[in-house]
This record gives C-alpha cells, structure tokens and sequence, in this order.
C-alpha cells in the first residue's frame, strides 16, 4: 500500500477533526504515564501513540487506549515513536533483517527494521490493521538523535522499508526544523504537522510531501489541553488512509495456491501464512484493545488450529475433524465443534488471554446433543 497520496501542494482548511494521545495519557505510576486525560466526546478520528515515548518500547496502555478510541471515534489509526538506537541496541542489531553486521551503517538499518517489526507487533496484538501508520520523528531528551544526519537517515529509512513490507503505508510526522535537523532528506510521503492552528500546519511540508493532518495544542476553558488535529482540505478520502473502529472482516481462501487471507472492509487482502482446504472461519473474540478477529480453521490432515493477527496458528484439541470446524464463543472461551474420524461430533474447549488468543491446545470432549454454530467467515468488530 505504498504511495496512498501523491506528493502535491497542501491545502489549508481542516474538514474533519480528531486527537491523538499515548503515555502521558497513562495513569501515573504506569510506565512513564502522566496521568493526563483523555478528550471528551466522539470525534472523526483518533490517532493512538504504540510506543512509550521510544522505539522499541511499546505504550503500557496501547489496548485500552486502543479501545478507547474505538468507542469515540469513527477512524483509527497509530503512530509509533522512532529513536536512534542505544549502544544496547546497536549491539543487539548485528545480527539482522540486513546481515551480519561489521559496520555501524548495517547494525543502524537492523535496528531501524526491528522498530518496524515492533511497530507492527504490537498492531497484530490489538487486532489492527490500518492502511496507514505515522511514524514520529523530533528530538528526544531521554534517548537522542545523533549528530550525524546520514545515520540517522539510515534508521528511518530502513523503519520506513519495514512498514512496507509489513502492508503498511507510512506518513511522517514532524516539521521544518525536527526534520532538517534530525535527517533532512526528501520524501514524498504523507505529512502531519504540529503548528499553531488546525490549519497552519497544512501550509508546512517538511519534506516534500503533501501535508494530510495539521496538529495544535488547544486549551480549553475546563483548563485541559488536548492535541487536535484537523484533516486538510483536498486530502483522499480518510478511508484510503485510516481503519474503521468497527471493521468487517473477511476470510479469504485463494483458489490459486489454497494460502489463506483476511481483508479489513475493501482493504487490499494480507496473507494469514498458512495453506488450508478451505477458508478459515472468523469470530470476534474479546479483548482489552475492544474485540479482534480470531481465525480458526482445518487443515488437509484435519488438525484443527487457530491465530489472532498477534499470533502464529496454534493447534486446538486432539481430534482430527472430517468437516469444517464451526467455532463460537462463550464470555472468554473458544469453543469448536466438528466431527472426528469416528463419525462423533466432538467439541474442544479453549480459554482466551486477554488478547483474545488461544491459551493452550485446549480440552476435547464428546459434544452435546444440540445444534452446532453457524460456521462465518465474516465478522463484524465491536
């Protein structure tokens, strides 16, 4: 999903409002929060910090913030902290997505790609998948940038390249001096701009790309500060670049080579990395982020297994099934029924973490005399 906009001038008037929050937001006592509020009221969209103020850290409060914004916003969507790596972390990246590294450039673009992997960790574990994720760049007192503008480059590049090849688009957020002083190159990627109004920022690109989101600080009469961001005019539709708070998501089976895929809305479909007979089914599992999709499916020897997007397929129970499994869900718990090599109809019984992923393999039983579930592979989030 690269190139979601084209790097042409910004316009100036906001046509849709929404804030963003992360950490400070946090209760204190909790990370490094600060015991901030978050906004009142329902808005356009949200923007949820993943970080916690550092790469490679992720925001203590991500799920329930996550949830939070579900509840009060039509869109979603986050942004992630990127920081230069520590000697800690420079000596952990050489060994990497780019090598073995013998040179500081190499361990720079290992570190950059394994914040991307971070990034999109902690996405798969609230069960997102915006079209879109913003990256945050300015300066940091408690892990700094570099005075060497080409290495620091090098990181943000390679956080950039991993997003991609995770099936997310990237924006930028940052403005004149941040970026000129940190890395300066140029790029057409989405912007977003702190300025002094919700549309001043709108008229600032920093980098050669169109501006999509102009940020300000706003005080209110309560005395509450909140940062609030307004959509700039001429900007695409916030479908292309946002998720929906209530998505509906698709299994997807290809005809072509048996992989199996799930699709966001009309989002382009991303691979679940296994090869089935048929199409998994999906259910909304609950979880502290709000509910995500749980996928559970069969495969060609009829081992029954299951993942969330936070998770790798996990085998469930300990019998074969002959036909399609048909899950459901009680409170926290996993339940699937199928038929096993007998010709008996068995139920297996799973808990969930609070993740909404399976914990264990869970116990199988003979079924009761009823009904199974309607077997779905399309699920709406709540």
């Amino acid at each position: 999903m690269v190139g979601v906009v084209a790097p042409v001038a910004s316009a100036s008037t906001p046509i849709a409002t929404g804030n963003d929050y992360s950490w400070p937001q946090c209760p204190r006592g909790v990370g490094n929060g600060q015991g901030q509020p978050l906004p009142h009221g329902s808005h356009t969209f949200a923007v949820v910090g993943l970080t916690n103020g550092q790469g490679l850290h992720e925001n203590p409060c991500l799920a329930s913030e996550w949830a939070y914004a579900r509840a009060h916003n039509t869109l979603v969507t986050g942004y992630t902290m990127v920081t230069y790596p520590t000697a800690s972390q420079r000596a952990a990246a050489r060994v990497g997505h780019y090598g073995t590294c013998h040179t500081l450039a190499c361990e720079l673009r290992n570190n950059g790609w394994a914040q991307a992997v971070f990034t999109a960790t902690s996405l798969g574990k609230i069960g997102a998948r915006p079209p879109l994720v913003w990256i945050d760049v300015e300066t940091r007192d408690r892990q700094p940038w570099s005075h060497n503008r080409n290495n620091n480059s090098l990181v943000i590049r390679a956080v950039i390249a991993g997003l991609h090849a995770h099936g997310l688009a990237v924006g930028i957020y940052s403005n004149r001096y941040l970026w000129n002083t940190i890395a300066g190159f140029r790029t057409s990627l989405p912007e977003w701009v702190p300025a002094e109004s919700l549309t001043r920022g709108c008229r600032l690109s920093f980098a050669g790309g169109r501006v999509l989101l102009s940020q300000w600080s706003h005080t209110h009469a309560s005395g509450l500060t909140f940062d609030e961001n307004g959509r700039c005019s001429g900007a695409p539709s916030m479908s292309t670049w946002w998720q929906s708070s209530h998505p509906r998501v698709t299994s997807i089976r290809s005809s072509t080579n048996g992989g199996l895929y799930a699709r966001f809305g009309s989002r382009p479909a991303f691979s679940l990395y296994a090869r089935d007979p048929h199409a998994a089914a999906v259910v909304a599992a609950p979880s502290s982020a709000g509910t995500v999709p749980l996928f559970v499916s069969v495969t060609a020897a009829g081992n029954v297994h299951a993942r969330t997007l936070g998770t790798g397929w996990r085998n469930l129970g300990t019998a074969r099934c002959r036909n399609l499994p048909a899950p459901s869900l009680y409170g926290s718990t996993l339940t699937v029924q199928c038929t096993d090599d007998s010709g008996a109809a068995v139920v297996t019984t799973v808990p969930l973490d609070r993740h909404g992923a399976t914990v264990g393999a869970g116990t199988t039983t003979p079924a009761p005399d009823v009904v199974a579930p309607t077997r779905t592979v399309a699920v709406t989030l709540r």
